[in-house]
């Protein structure tokens, strides 16, 4: 399958201009959502490629929750373009 536009991307896209136009509530609240989608659309097929695998599932979705929270945890006041 491939992907020719996504929610996520245009999410991101989003985040920027808004940054740009100075409504940085916006901006981040998009960026926080863009970095979810992405990481929600990658994720059930990396956790079955571990299951089929022998891999270790819980680590991964601990390391995914520690990843969003890390990552998608912008606000008006924390976000910037480079983010």
């Amino acid at each position: 399958m491939q992907l020719i536009v996504t929610h996520f991307e245009l999410l991101f896209i989003e985040s920027e201009a808004a940054f740009r136009s100075g409504d940085l509530a916006r901006a981040a609240n998009a960026l926080n959502t863009a970095i979810t989608k992405h990481v929600d659309l990658v994720t059930p097929s990396s956790i079955a490629h571990l299951s089929e695998t022998g891999g270790n599932v819980d680590d991964y979705r601990e390391i995914i929750t520690t990843y969003k929270n890390e990552n998608a945890n912008e606000s008006a006041a924390t976000i910037t373009l480079e983010k």
